[in-house]
C-alpha cells in the first residue's frame, strides 16, 4: 500500500479546530477502503486563534500516518480475534467444561 503524504484540510466550526485527512480502515469483511476522517484537534480559544497557531497539532496527528508507521492491517476487530485465534485456543487448550 503506497503512503500519501498529506497535509489535512483544517477547519473552524463552530469554537472547535478539525482537520480532515485520509486514512485506511479495516471493513467487517477483512479489506481494506481509503475514508475520509474529520478529527477535533483543540477548542478555538487565545492559544490556538488561527490556523497557524493549530499546525503543529495537525503535523502531530498525521505525522505517523505519513510515515507509514501505522498499518491498519496490523490491527483486528474483537470479533475477529475471538472468533479466529481465542475460540480455537480455548478449546485446544483447555477443558471441555471451560471452554
Amino acid at each position: 500500500m503506497r503512503t500519501r503524504h498529506q497535509k489535512g484540510y483544517v477547519y473552524r466550526r463552530y469554537y472547535r479546530w478539525y482537520v480532515r485527512y485520509y486514512d485506511y480502515v479495516v471493513q467487517k469483511d477483512g479489506s481494506l477502503e481509503r475514508v475520509q476522517i474529520a478529527r477535533s484537534l483543540a477548542p478555538v480559544c487565545y492559544e490556538y486563534r488561527t490556523k497557524r497557531a493549530v499546525m503543529p497539532l495537525v503535523r502531530e496527528l498525521l505525522e505517523p500516518i505519513n510515515s507509514g508507521r501505522l498499518s491498519p492491517a496490523g490491527t483486528v476487530s474483537v470479533d475477529r480475534f475471538v472468533e479466529e485465534s481465542y475460540l480455537p485456543y480455548v478449546s485446544r487448550e483447555r477443558r471441555s467444561s471451560t471452554a
